[in-house]
């Protein structure tokens, strides 16, 4: 995912040495596109700096916690486009929010984790 790993670098590239980066990542918990969500976060997780431990217990905590579960009505159309009601399938979606310092962002392409 060069992409995901091009937006990290360049979000670094703009943070203050002793900054803080704040993002919330809506990711697919159940349901369609869960494997593909699965690799992207653990990806972002990464090259935010966070410890793959940490990330498995919050992902852990969420599946507990039903109120976690949300999805605006915008949000739904949206996935859903133009297929009607009973051809799209509901997602358990929950929003990762990531609190890092600049320090621990992946800067370049020689710090990327590799899996």
């Amino acid at each position: 995912m060069p992409e995901l790993q091009a937006t990290v670098r360049g979000i670094a590239r703009f943070l203050k040495p002793d900054g803080t980066s704040i993002h919330t990542i809506s990711h697919v918990r159940r349901g369609v596109g869960f494997h593909d969500d699965k690799r992207r976060i653990e990806l972002l997780a990464s090259l935010f700096g966070i410890a793959e431990g940490d990330l498995a217990s919050t992902l852990q905590r969420a599946d507990r916690d039903l109120d976690d579960y949300s999805m605006s009505a915008e949000a739904f159309n949206r996935l859903r486009g133009s297929r009607p009601y009973g051809e799209f399938r509901m997602r358990r979606v929950v929003g990762i929010q990531f609190v890092t310092a600049a320090r621990d962002v992946v800067r370049s392409p020689e710090e990327v984790p590799h899996p």
